[in-house]
Parts: C-alpha cells; sequence; structure tokens
C-alpha cells in the first residue's frame, strides 16, 4: 500500500470518459488487459468504482472482464494493482454464476497481506487525509477487507473513522465505508460487535432511509451481517432497523431486497420478541410476495426470513399462512434450488408445528410428512451462509 505514494499513483487524474457509459467500461477493461503500470491502475481504480454497481458490471462481464481481471490477480506485479482487481472479482460474486466463492477465494491466495505499517497509514489517510483522499482511503480499506485480514483491520484502528464518514462523510466516503464495514462483519463476529459498540449502527439505518440506491443497498448488506449477532440485532431493532428493512424488501431494487430479507431473517434468528416486531410492521407479506415472485436469491432468503420468524411463534405461523405463504413454498419445496428446496421445507416445517395450519395443509396436499418427506436436510443449515457474498 505504502499509502501517501501509493495513494497518489491511484488518485492521478485520469484521461477523459467515452461519452457512452457501456464503451466507457468496455474501455476500461481494455486498458486494464494491454497498459502497466499508472495507466493500468487508475484504469482500475476506475472499473471499482463502476463495479459496485449491477448495471456496470454487466457491462465488465460482456467486455470478459473477469477473465482479464483474474489475470491481473494472478500475474500482476503491483499490489494495489492486484488488490483493485480482487475488489472487482470480489464484487462479481454477487452476480451467481460469474464467480464463484472458491474461486476468488483461491485468487486471494494470489494477493499479499497488506504489512502493519500499511494498514497503519491507511488509518492516518482514513482520520486525517484531504476529502479526495479519504474517498479513495475508504474504498482501499474496502478492497483490503475484500483480499481478508479482518481482525488486523480492527485492531489497527479503522472502524471508527469508517463510521464517521458514515455519519458524516461525503457521498462516496459514505457508500465505501458502509461496503468496507459490511465486508469486516462478514463471518467475523467481533467486528460485529466492534461495530456496534463503536455506534455504526445508527448511522447505517439512516442511510437506509436517507441514501442514494447504491448506499441503501450497502447499509442494508452491511446490516445483514451485522444482524447476525445476539447484541447487535437488538441493536439495529433499538435504532429503528425493522421499518426500514421491511419497507426495502417491499419496494427497494432487487438487491436492496435481498439484502433487506438476509438482515430480517438474521434478526429473527437472534431474538424472538424482535420477530413480533417484523411482524408487526408488515413484514411478513412482502416477504411472501418475494417467493412467490421473487429472484433465485431473493426467493431463498425470503424464505429463509419465514422459516425464521415462524420459530416458536404461532402468530407468525398463522399469519404466513393468511397471506398465502403455504403454496409458495411447497413450490420451492418441489422444484427450487437446492437452498431453496432445504430452507423451504424449514419453514413449512415450522409452519406444520401450528395445529390450524397443519389441519390446511393436510386438507390441500394431503399427508404432511409424507409431503415433507425426502428433505432430511433441515438441520445444521448455517452451513448455507458459506453462498454468501462479500
Amino acid at each position: 500500500m505504502a499509502c501517501p505514494d501509493s495513494e497518489a499513483q491511484a488518485t492521478d487524474p485520469t484521461p477523459a470518459s467515452p461519452p457512452d457509459c457501456d464503451t466507457f467500461v468496455a474501455d476500461l477493461v481494455d486498458t486494464i488487459a494491454t497498459a502497466t503500470g499508472d495507466e493500468q491502475q487508475r484504469a482500475l481504480l476506475l472499473l471499482v468504482r463502476k463495479c459496485i454497481n449491477r448495471q456496470e458490471r454487466e457491462q465488465m462481464y460482456e467486455a470478459n472482464g473477469i477473465h482479464v481481471l483474474s489475470g491481473v490477480v494472478n500475474s500482476g506485479d503491483a499490489y494495489l494493482t492486484q488488490l483493485y482487481a480482487l475488489k472487482c472479482l470480489g464484487c462479481a460474486t454477487n452476480d451467481s454464476p460469474k464467480l464463484s466463492e472458491p474461486t476468488l477465494e483461491k485468487l486471494r491466495e494470489s494477493v499479499r497481506e497488506a504489512t502493519p505499517e500499511e494498514l497503519a497509514s491507511l488509518v492516518d489517510v482514513l482520520q486525517h487525509g484531504s476529502e479526495q483522499e479519504k474517498d479513495d482511503g475508504a474504498m482501499l480499506c474496502a478492497s483490503v477487507a475484500t483480499r481478508g485480514q479482518p481482525d488486523a483491520l480492527r485492531d489497527v484502528g479503522v472502524v471508527p473513522p469508517l463510521i464517521e464518514m458514515l455519519k458524516g462523510g461525503g457521498a462516496l466516503q459514505t457508500l465505501w465505508a458502509a461496503n468496507a464495514l459490511g465486508t469486516l462483519a462478514y463471518r467475523n463476529n467481533e467486528n460485529r460487535v466492534a461495530i456496534a459498540g463503536a455506534e455504526g449502527v445508527e448511522p447505517m439505518v439512516a442511510l437506509l432511509r436517507t441514501g442514494t440506491e447504491e448506499q441503501i443497498h450497502q447499509a442494508a448488506r452491511a446490516l445483514g451481517y451485522i444482524a447476525d449477532n445476539k447484541a447487535t440485532c437488538v441493536e439495529i431493532a433499538h435504532d429503528g432497523g425493522i421499518s426500514p428493512l421491511v419497507a426495502l424488501v417491499r419496494t427497494g431494487t432487487d438487491e436492496q431486497k435481498q439484502w433487506a430479507a438476509i438482515a430480517l431473517g438474521n434478526i429473527a434468528v437472534n431474538n424472538d420478541a424482535i420477530s413480533v416486531e417484523i411482524a408487526r410492521e408488515g413484514g411478513i407479506s412482502p416477504l411472501v410476495a418475494l417467493v412467490r415472485a421473487g429472484t433465485d436469491r431473493q426467493k431463498q432468503w425470503a424464505v429463509y426470513a419465514l422459516g425464521k420468524l415462524a420459530v416458536s411463534n404461532e402468530a407468525n405461523r398463522t399469519e404466513i399462512a393468511r397471506d398465502g405463504g403455504i403454496s409458495p413454498l411447497v413450490s420451492l419445496m418441489r422444484a427450487g434450488t437446492d437452498t431453496q428446496k432445504q430452507w423451504a421445507t424449514f419453514a413449512l416445517r415450522q409452519l406444520a408445528a401450528n395445529k390450524e395450519v397443519n389441519h390446511v395443509m393436510t386438507k390441500v396436499y394431503g399427508d404432511v410428512e409424507r409431503l415433507l418427506d425426502g428433505s432430511k436436510k433441515s438441520s445444521n443449515l448455517r452451513r448455507i451462509f458459506s453462498s454468501w457474498r462479500r
């Protein structure tokens, strides 16, 4: 990283962008494939900024970006060049089957870890840099987090300045701070607690209400990861996160809906009382709607959320059935992806524990145990979280 010098290189003025957005992304990929040194690094920096947006990633795929960026990671001769290429590929794992998590994990092995001195320099930029340096520093921090080192990043002190960016930074700082904090919270309980302990939940919830489309997506993603903890999920509810998350499931973009469903499901897992609040806020009906007509990932996580909302909660079981949840759950159990089948079976078993719902299911589908037979995978489902993307 060698932050001051490398950051200066990474933020040099860039050539004027072509007027057409599609041509621009394709031109960046072409430059990355053919250029070297500073020119290649500048193109990668611009591409990272574009790749956080799904539509821009689609253009990258059309330009053979996965192959080009994988080549840079595997054979790049500069740390930042490899790091930014890896960050672009990390964004691509959101669009399965463009790039799998195991493939990304293998690519990570080609990029060295940041040194303690480099991490300390990064924190200094986040705290004391100019606005432009903070913009680039937040994106660099998100890129380092994608490479790994979540504990080292926490220990060196990146969490407090990232949260300050959430509270009062510019648009880019806010966006990349949310992305970085979400990645830090991925599969890392200590970081979830650290983010909540540093008062990071409240500004993240505020971003759900007032942010740009992409900022809202990143805030929902971060809260989805942060919520996977008994204490932090209470913090999210206390800071008013339930209502905007439910609103996103109902009217958000595809990615916002997916991450809001994940967040609500994790909150429901970790706190029965908050499950009641989710239902009271009207969360069940839009989740059922996602199961019925969402994308594959939306269906997967909406089913997950409904199953967790139904655990040991008779009122929620009844409401899910009353809102028409049984039929789409049965359809997914029979013809969904493997993960959808597993979660749908889990959800249906929870619903069937209610005598009235069980009676309805029996009336329509016959013997409930026979209906659910053949799916013995509803236990130990936490392993499904391995499909989460950075």
